[in-house]
């Protein structure tokens, strides 16, 4: 079950854990932390910011199915 995670599948793909690393830091700083602020100062849009948190797990998960 462990080697079915997204984070070891990517690894194993892209042969290497900091690519992978470097991809979740880049996820977290640039799109979630930002929209996470967005939601602290709009909170009466936060239906949809919190979709919009949700498009790059949906994308990526949607791209390891094709890949499997």
């Amino acid at each position: 079950p462990h080697r079915l995670h997204l984070y070891q599948r990517l690894s194993r793909y892209w042969g290497s854990h900091v690519s992978v690393d470097i991809l979740l830091l880049a996820l977290n700083a640039f799109w979630l932390f930002p929209l996470a602020w967005a939601v602290s100062i709009w909170p009466e849009h936060q239906f949809i910011l919190v979709i919009l948190a949700y498009i790059p797990l949906l994308l990526s998960m949607a791209k390891m199915r094709v890949l499997t």
